[in-house]
């Protein structure tokens, strides 16, 4: 399923969790059941099942770069002792594609096998799963990325390569210079593809457009791109509480951010 959840607003003391992968879809695509193919032989001679996956887009209208989501615990039960870390994804002319390992409970053990594709309108797409020997990305293949930023008053920020966004920490409320306390969500327009969180936050400029784009977005008070709030009135909560995530990655990010609806006083409706 192509998403990109980043731009859901932050749930009222709620743990709010977003993914950040391609673009949003007006419908995700079908995928067919994985199924067992051919046997190939391993290198130690044993017999490991090639596991055929057949992706669907049911549009008339074409869908780039669509973010496939297998479940390993699927592709176990087609292939009792799978092993995610010693297979690869193949298209259907037996090319390697580019695929993700993702944790999604964080017990260090993986659970599922994400990768992307173009599809065109009404067409049906044929990948593998199969024994293969994983290698690193390439740094120019990580296509999202997230962190905390303690050092700029604990922000939390993520990105891909079309937008970038950040919510305000704690810190920021007790700030000698500008103490800003809001739910809101701050946007960043990007002008290039490449990863610039990290950049920008180290020349502290990101104000200023030099050709990659900037923070054109004055939050203050307000929601942002979207915050806590209580029936349309522009009254929100605190910064985010508690942050957890994972830094680059190569088709979704995911992470977690916890809220405070009034942050440590309840404002009054006037």
């Amino acid at each position: 399923m192509a998403i990109i959840r980043a731009m859901h607003t932050l749930s009222v003391l709620a743990l709010a969790v977003f993914f950040l992968a391609a673009p949003l879809a007006a419908a995700p695509a079908a995928v067919a059941p994985p199924h067992a193919a051919e046997p190939a032989a391993t290198p130690a001679g044993a017999v490991a099942p090639v596991l055929s996956v057949a992706v669907s887009n049911p549009l008339f209208a074409p869908r780039p770069r669509e973010t496939i989501a297998l479940a390993i615990a699927d592709l176990a039960k087609l292939a009792p002792g799978f092993d995610a870390k010693k297979v690869i994804v193949t298209d259907a002319a037996g090319k390697e594609i580019l695929s993700q390992l993702v944790d999604m409970d964080g017990d260090e053990t993986a659970d599922e096998i994400v990768f992307q594709t173009d599809l065109g309108a009404k067409e049906t797409k044929t990948f593998k799963v199969r024994a293969g020997e994983r290698h690193p990305a390439a740094r120019d293949d990580y296509k999202a990325f997230g962190r905390f930023v303690r050092e700029r008053h604990d922000d939390f920020a993520w990105e891909n390569d079309l937008v970038a966004h950040r919510v305000y920490g704690p810190d920021l409320e007790t700030c000698a210079k500008e103490p800003l306390t809001s739910s809101g969500v701050d946007t960043w327009v990007k002008r290039v593809s490449k990863l610039v969180v990290n950049d920008w936050y180290m020349t502290d400029n990101y104000h200023q457009d030099v050709g990659e784009g900037a923070d054109f977005y004055a939050v203050g008070k307000s929601r942002g791109l979207g915050g806590v709030g209580i029936g349309g009135v522009g009254i929100g909560g605190a910064g985010h509480r508690r942050a957890r995530g994972r830094g680059f990655v190569l088709a979704r990010y995911r992470f977690a951010a916890i809220a405070e609806c009034y942050g440590r006083r309840r404002p009054r409706l006037r």
